[in-house]
């Protein structure tokens, strides 16, 4: 017994060393550490100068000289081609036959190309370098198996096509394409270069493909080759690695395919969420970012992020191994761009591969003090919250639930839009807080509220840290005030604050100039340390210069803000041009009291696409002018984040509780779960905002709620109560309304009314913010003044999935085409919304009638897949939602031959915006755009 105790105990202590992430230089994954991913091109492949900056880190001080090893393996595959048959072939989820699979095989094995083009690459580096450690490992793309695929080709003498939706005829094509594989390889006879083996292209392993992934791993395995897998963050089968038969898998985080600046987007919470599932599955992670040149500040910036979570204080995955979709020639293009800022990512790559990269941080409040003030105690200024990574627990801020604040100063003005604030539980810690941001300018100025978020409670024994973000309209400011505040008996530990500037314009030199200065130095994300930094400066020692931008056309803009520092001997700007085709536009600049730097605000005549030129001056001639940012600020969107609804709607909604915004006010309860009275959603934590029209007293409010568990109805878990008097800030209620025990049976229809006190000022506007189960159903609510329901009547919105729901893999989530991401350049199903068999009518509510002078939608087309550009758009206008303006057509401004822009110029007062859509083929739209004056 005690022997079986012993390996029991042992077992369990394997198990848990083995929680871990997939090792380094593991025999089991053929000694790899980075794993790049290379997309072969069709017509020319990669050369050996395309590969040389991968295989060897090379210095470009020294002409490009090799100093060190790189990349030690490589995933060579197709993603998607026209093939010579003229046929365009999805290797990752399509059809494809014997044909398709031998032209990937001849594509990689085209002379000079591809993996004769790594295999010359590594023999030019050991010129420098000597021999590399050891022969570099291989992995090949062994292309999905389709059930559609019932005419294969033949492939051994039987002469019979094969059927791969037949397990039997699927097993027999991974047979000749392993042996066809190894066979071509060891005719090459390269020199540096070991086949490993293959890599399943599907991302994704569902129950009717598993059976074909055994068996194409007993298909590799009886060749001594290896099998491996990088599936998408949530794919299924994910867990399941080891018994689908690969050797080891790599997750993708799937964090870079979002536009982190604005709201609605992942979190840095999301990596470190993927690190926590890697360690626990024993998986690998991937380092991503879009394909081609990275161009901008938000892709380095979101690379970079990857690269610090790697680090030892935070999730530690760079002792991991490592795959890279970076696809195209992304590290030979960091490494040959003329910006410093391109350059530095290169080299942050090579050491991070390396394991000594230490970490970058573009946060403007780096170094700086923090004030920590909680009640009845002396305030505590520290600069540990902005170091270059989280505060020890002695320096960390601990926040009581009865309320704290802490004070992020920066070193002189910043425009930010942006703050990451890193949180661990201190007592209590399963319960919600809440935090508040407002920037402040300088001393004694008004404080002026951006934004508020709720930290959901860490679950009962969680110790971990979790990433909270907030995000606003970018605002000039001197400092940040972070207000927090829970249950009395809690407290929330905050150990790192980073607040970010925003993004410069997009593109590689965005800018051009005749001021002397680094190539793209003033779009960086960096602001220069002072007038002596003169690396972080584009200088004009005439006093004299001019700026010319070539903004994207997938944005309007409007304001362009100079950031400028007196050098030394020098002058601050005195008058800015701005000119756009014939119009300009000038500004007078005043002498600013901040005497170290300032911003210069520049009004700029263009919407998108066009260029504009600007052109400073100085005070007088022949004294130098000197800036280190300029940032394009984009227009305001009306419709961001507005609600929106659809006509008409689908034949089978998903959900069959739509709200009409007015069933929660009308005083009518529902007698049943079927008479037309009942607002419900699905899996969602919808928030209600009332306007009561003026301001009054509140004294309490009451939501009658269904649930009991019959048909899965539930009450909800909790509701949050915020007031505003003027709708310029919220204002949270101390106490949540709480539902009752749910009946013991769980199977009742019971309905209750849930109610919450509200104190303070006066409010216009109630809010409610829902935390629900599978399905919330309610039928009223009342806000309680003096008695009388104040809310009778009233109009309300609803911020959540607009029931009844579009289905299928485009379906929409209530916010994808007001939340300020596009797909661009993919038809990305978290972004789209899809109408494969109607031609839709989108309206948006504005909240208030607005001045509007131009509607836009941003569609997907070009017949790829079937979706094509709407063949006509018609946009219109209403003050009341029931009167129309007379249409107007929207004409099509497409980018890339894939994704466009429909614009409508109008000029009008109205609150409603709709737009008719007439498709062709199956209609694609990730966007609706409203802007004003």
């Amino acid at each position: 017994m005690r022997v079986l105790l012993v390996i029991v105990m042992l077992g369990l202590l394997v198990s848990a060393v083995q929680a871990d992430y997939w090792p380094q230089g593991d025999p089991r994954s053929g000694g790899m550490r980075d794993l790049m991913l290379l997309y072969v091109e069709t017509k020319s492949g990669y050369t050996s100068d395309d590969l040389l900056p991968y295989v060897a880190y090379l210095d470009k001080q020294q002409e490009g000289k090799p100093v060190d090893w790189f990349y030690d393996s490589f995933l060579f595959m197709l993603n998607g081609c026209r093939t010579p048959s003229g046929q365009f072939v999805n290797y990752s989820m399509g059809v494809t036959s014997r044909s398709d699979w031998e032209h990937f095989l001849t594509v990689l094995f085209t002379p000079d190309r591809s993996l004769h083009a790594l295999d010359q690459a590594i023999s030019r580096a050991a010129v420098t370098l000597g021999p590399p450690p050891q022969k570099v490992p291989v992995v090949l793309m062994f292309p999905y198996m389709s059930d559609q695929q019932q005419n294969f080709g033949v492939v051994d003498g039987t002469g019979q096509s094969l059927d791969l939706s037949k397990l039997p005829d699927a097993a027999r094509a991974a047979n000749w394409f392993v042996g066809e594989v190894k066979r071509r390889f060891a005719e090459q006879g390269f020199k540096h270069l070991s086949l490993w083996g293959c890599y399943w292209k599907n991302e994704g392993v569902g129950t009717k493909d598993e059976e074909k992934v055994k068996a194409t791993a007993r298909a590799l395995h009886a060749q001594q080759l290896g099998f491996c897998w990088i599936p998408y963050h949530a794919a299924p089968g994910r867990d399941r690695w080891r018994e689908l038969g690969f050797d080891f898998a790599i997750l993708q985080p799937n964090y870079a395919f979002v536009d982190y600046n604005l709201p609605g987007a992942q979190d840095e919470q999301w990596l470190a969420d993927t690190g926590k599932e890697c360690r626990k599955y024993e998986l690998g992670i991937e380092i991503e970012t879009w394909d081609g040149a990275l161009m901008n500040a938000e892709d380095r910036s979101s690379l970079t992020d990857y690269l610090n979570h790697g680090l030892p204080a935070y999730e530690g995955y760079m002792k991991a191994l490592h795959g890279y979709y970076v696809q195209e020639t992304v590290v030979r293009d960091l490494y040959q761009s003329d910006l410093p800022a391109n350059n530095q990512l290169y080299r942050d790559l090579y050491e991070f591969a390396k394991g000594t990269y230490k970490g970058h941080d573009y946060s403007v409040a780096r170094g700086q003090v923090c004030r920590v003030e909680s009640p009845g105690q002396a305030p505590r200024l520290t600069m540990a919250l902005t170091g270059e990574g989280p505060a020890a627990p002695a320096e960390a801020a601990l926040v009581p639930g009865s309320g704290g604040r802490v004070v992020v100063n920066f070193p002189d003005e910043r425009r930010v839009n942006q703050v990451r604030m890193r949180v661990r539980p201190g007592r209590g810690g399963e319960a919600d807080f809440y935090a508040k941001f407002s920037l402040r300018g300088e001393d004694g100025e008004a404080e002026q509220f951006v934004d508020q978020v709720t930290l959901p409670a860490f679950e009962a024994g969680e110790v971990g840290a979790r990433w909270i973000t907030g995000r606003w309209r970018t605002q000039p400011g001197r400092a940040l005030m972070i207000d927090l505040q829970g249950p009395a008996e809690a407290s929330l530990v905050i150990d790192q604050i980073r607040v970010l500037p925003p993004v410069g314009p997009d593109g590689e030199k965005p800018y051009v100039t005749n001021g002397v200065g680094a190539p793209g130095v003033m779009t960086d994300m960096q602001y220069a340390s002072g007038p002596q930094d003169a690396t972080g400066l584009v200088q004009w020692p005439e006093g004299r210069g001019t700026i010319t931008f070539q903004p994207p056309t997938d944005r309007n803009y409007d304001t362009l803000w100079l950031h400028a520092v007196k050098p030394a001997g020098g002058q601050w700007p005195a008058r800015v041009q701005a000119t756009c085709g014939d119009k300009t536009l000038t500004t007078e600049v005043g002498a600013p009291e901040e005497q170290r730097a300032a911003y210069i605000p520049v009004r700029v005549p263009v919407t998108r696409g066009r260029r504009v030129e600007v052109v400073l001056s100085g005070a007088a001639a022949g004294t130098p002018l000197a800036l280190d940012e300029v940032e394009l600020d984009r227009s305001e969107n009306l419709a961001f984040g507005k609600t929106y609804t659809y006509e008409p709607l689908p034949a089978k909604p998903a959900w069959n509780y739509p709200d009409d915004g007015k069933k929660l006010t009308d005083g009518a309860l529902a007698n049943t779960f079927m008479d037309g009275k009942l607002a419900g959603w699905i899996n969602c934590k919808p928030k209600i905002v009332l306007d009561l029209g003026q301001a009054v007293p509140v004294q309490k409010v009451r939501v009658h709620a269904w649930g009991g568990g019959m048909a899965d109805t539930w009450f909800p878990k909790s509701i949050t109560i915020w007031t505003d008097s003027d709708g310029t800030e919220w204002r949270l209620m101390p106490e949540k309304i709480m539902p009752p025990e749910e009946p013991e049976d769980r199977k009742t229809n019971a309905r209750v009314w849930l109610e919450g006190r509200v104190t303070g000022p006066a409010a216009r506007y109630v809010r409610l913010d829902l935390v629900s189960h599978d399905f919330l159903l309610l039928d009223e609510i009342e806000v309680i003044s003096n008695g009388v329901n104040v809310a009778s009547g009233k109009g309300y919105r609803t911020i959540a999935p607009p029931p009844p729901r579009l289905r299928g893999t485009y379906a929409d989530d209530g916010v994808r085409l007001t939340d300020g991401r596009y797909s661009a350049p993919y038809m990305i199903p978290e972004r789209v919304v899809g109408y494969p068999d109607i031609d839709p009518i989108v309206t948006v509510d504005l909240q208030q009638p607005q001045r509007v002078t131009l509607a836009s939608a941003h569609a997907c087309g070009g017949n790829f897949f079937g979706v094509g550009f709407p063949t006509e758009t018609r946009v219109q206008t209403s003050l009341d939602g029931d009167n129309w303006s007379a249409p107007v057509v929207a004409t099509a401004q497409r980018g890339e031959k894939r994704v466009g822009l429909i614009e409508a110029p109008l000029d009008v007062t109205a609150r409603y915006v709709r737009w008719q859509f007439k498709r062709q083929g199956m209609c694609l739209i990730d966007e609706v755009e409203v802007y004003g004056e």
